[in-house]
C-alpha cells in the first residue's frame, strides 16, 4: 500500500511540474517573445497637423515623447493629449497632434520612443517644420495725380494696387494729392508675421506697423517737419518680435516743401506778438524755443521758432522794452528788426501795420468800423481756427 502511494505522489508531482512548465510557456507566448522592432519613421509636420502614427508592437509597449517637447507634440489620448501611451500586443494607430504655435526661427524636433521588455528604442522622428518669414509690398494705383478707389466692393482694401510684388526694389514717393491736406504714399503690404518699421524720419508720421495678413500702409507727412529740400529716408520692415531682423526695406521720397507751399495767395508774412515771440503756423500757435520743432524750416513759410532780439539796433532782451521801442513809432514806418531764426541771426527791415491791417495811423472811421464788427481785432486762436 506504502508502495502504490509512493508511485501515485511521484506521478502527480510530476504532473505538476509539467503544468508549471506548460503555463510558463503559455505566458512567453502571450508576450510575443523578444520585441519586433519596428523601423525608424522620420517625416516632416507642420503646426496644427495631426500626424498618425501605426505600430504592431509583438508584446506590451509604452510609448513616450520628451517632456521638452510636450509644448509642441502631445499624444493623444481619448479626450486627453499626454506624453506617455501605454498599449498591448498588437496593431494601434497612434495619433499625435503638433501645437498651432507658429515656429519661425526654430525647427521643433521630437523623438518617439517605444519600450517592449525594458527596453526603449526611437521609432520615430518628427519634425515641426519651422515657418518662412514672408513680407511683400504692393504700390498704390494711381491715376490723374490720385489714388484708384479699389471697384471692388465687397473686398476690405480701401484702394486698388499693383500686382507686382516691388518687395525686391520698393519704394514710395510721396506727393500732395488735390484737395488732401498734406503729402502722403499708399502701399499694400502682406506678411504672415507681425512687423514694425525702423527708421522713420521726423518728416513723417508715426506708423504703428501690421499684423500678419494684409495691411494698408498709409504714410503721411508730418507738417510740422516738412524739410525744405526734396528728402530721402530707408524705411525697414523688421519683426516685432526681433527688432534687429530686417525683412525688407523701402525707399520714400518728400518733395521740397518749397514746392508746395509757393502757392498763390499763400501769406509769406513773418508773425510776432507783443513778446517778440514767432508765430508758427504749423501749430497755430506764437513760440519762443521748442525742442520738438524742427530747427530747419524755410524762412517765411511760416515754420519753425524765432524771437526778435532787437529793433534798430537796440536789444529787447524784456518784453517792455520792445513794447516801448514799438510805442515810439506810428503805422507806416520803416524799423529794421533783428531777430533769431532756427538758431540763426537774422535782420530785416519791415513797415509797422495797425491793428486793423493798414499801414496808416487809425483814424475814426477805421475805430468805427472795428466797432461797427462787435469788438476789436485780436489773435485768433488755434482752437477757433479748428
Amino acid at each position: 500500500m506504502k508502495k502504490i502511494f509512493n508511485i501515485f505522489s511521484t506521478a502527480l508531482l510530476c504532473a505538476a511540474i509539467s503544468f508549471v512548465s506548460c503555463e510558463n510557456t503559455n505566458v512567453d507566448d502571450n508576450k510575443g517573445g523578444a520585441p519586433e522592432w519596428p523601423t525608424v519613421i522620420e517625416a516632416e509636420v507642420l503646426a496644427g497637423e495631426i500626424y498618425t502614427l501605426n505600430i504592431n508592437p509583438n508584446v506590451d509597449w509604452v510609448l513616450t515623447i520628451p517632456e521638452t517637447m510636450a509644448a509642441y507634440f502631445q499624444i493623444q489620448d481619448g479626450e486627453n493629449q499626454v506624453y506617455t501611451l501605454r498599449g498591448k500586443a498588437g496593431e494601434a494607430a497612434v495619433k499625435i497632434n503638433v501645437s498651432n504655435i507658429e515656429d519661425y526661427d526654430t525647427n521643433r524636433v521630437c523623438e518617439v520612443s517605444l519600450t517592449m521588455k525594458g527596453e526603449t528604442r526611437v521609432i520615430a522622428v518628427l519634425t515641426k517644420v519651422k515657418i518662412e518669414r514672408s513680407l511683400k509690398i504692393y504700390a498704390a494705383q494711381l491715376e490723374d495725380g490720385a489714388y484708384v478707389y479699389n471697384p471692388d466692393t465687397e473686398s476690405s482694401l480701401t484702394f486698388a494696387y499693383e500686382s507686382e510684388d516691388m518687395t525686391a526694389n520698393a519704394s514710395a514717393a510721396m506727393f500732395w494729392p488735390e484737395g488732401m491736406g498734406s503729402y502722403m504714399a499708399r502701399v499694400k503690404v502682406e506678411a504672415n508675421f507681425e512687423w514694425l518699421i525702423d527708421g522713420m524720419p521726423n518728416w513723417i508720421q508715426p506708423i504703428e506697423g501690421g499684423k500678419a495678413g494684409v495691411t494698408e500702409l498709409w504714410i503721411k507727412g508730418d507738417a510740422g517737419h516738412y524739410p525744405t529740400e526734396t528728402s530721402e529716408a530707408t524705411l525697414s520692415f523688421v519683426v516685432a518680435s526681433n527688432p534687429e531682423l530686417v525683412m525688407a526695406t523701402m525707399h520714400v521720397t518728400i518733395p521740397s516743401s518749397k514746392d508746395i507751399f509757393m502757392l498763390d495767395g499763400f501769406s509769406k508774412e513773418s508773425l510776432f506778438n507783443h513778446l517778440g515771440h514767432f508765430y508758427n503756423a504749423s501749430v497755430g500757435e506764437y513760440v519762443y524755443e521748442d525742442e520738438n520743432l524742427d530747427d530747419d524750416k524755410d524762412e517765411g513759410f511760416g515754420f519753425g521758432t524765432g524771437y526778435i532780439t532787437a529793433i534798430d539796433g537796440v536789444k529787447t532782451d524784456d518784453a517792455s522794452v520792445l513794447v516801448e521801442k514799438i510805442a515810439q513809432r506810428r503805422p507806416g514806418d520803416k524799423i529794421t528788426i533783428s531777430y533769431k531764426r532756427n538758431d540763426s541771426d537774422k535782420k530785416v527791415d519791415v513797415v509797422l501795420k495797425n491793428r486793423v491791417g493798414k499801414s496808416e495811423p487809425i483814424t475814426r472811421e477805421t475805430t468805427d468800423v472795428a466797432a461797427a464788427l462787435g469788438g476789436k481785432f485780436t489773435d485768433v486762436s488755434k482752437q477757433m481756427r479748428d
